[in-house]
């Protein structure tokens, strides 16, 4: 759920630097967020397109910087490593997803892209990693253990 509270402003003339507020309200079980966003401009129109646009370019940040850590833990390699480099792709997809409904002053997406391209380039390492593993168990004969691998490798082939 999105609040957005609207104060037009009469100033023509002058600049309107950082004058938005975005808080967070509250988060719901399903991990969406509640923001109280105030926006400011000539007309009630304006200042809702830029709440709106404000509101967003802070989901695109927070989604980047979520997709950030999830990467940074997936280079660990630690046990289903792959699974936080799975979170990383999803969530810089849609940091890109969300940029594109902006209106103004749109978020340069060029780098989220990159490090998109990036994950996706350590997800085929992993599912590399992965099948040499399964292939490993498979020929000794561990065909429950086999299996496991085979799973983690059909996610990681689920990307788009």
């Amino acid at each position: 759920m999105l609040v957005i509270a609207l104060m037009p402003s009469a100033i023509k003339a002058q600049a309107v630097v950082n004058r938005t507020s975005i808080k967070c309200m509250g988060v719901e079980l399903d991990g969406s967020q509640t923001l109280r966003v105030i926006g400011y401009g000539k007309n009630r129109t304006d200042a809702k397109e830029q709440a709106m646009n404000d509101s967003l370019r802070a989901k695109v940040s927070d989604a980047t910087a979520q997709a950030d850590a999830s990467f940074a833990l997936g280079q660990k390699h630690d046990e289903g490593y792959e699974v936080a480099l799975l979170d990383a792709f999803n969530g810089y997809a849609h940091a890109i997803g969300t940029a594109a409904k902006m209106t103004a002053n749109k978020v340069d997406t060029k780098p989220i892209v990159a490090k998109k391209d990036k994950t996706k380039a350590a997800l085929q390492e992993a599912r590399k990693e992965l099948a040499d593993k399964k292939k490993l168990f498979t020929d000794e004969g561990m065909a429950d253990i086999a299996a496991e691998f085979d799973k983690r490798i059909k996610r990681i082939d689920g990307i788009h």
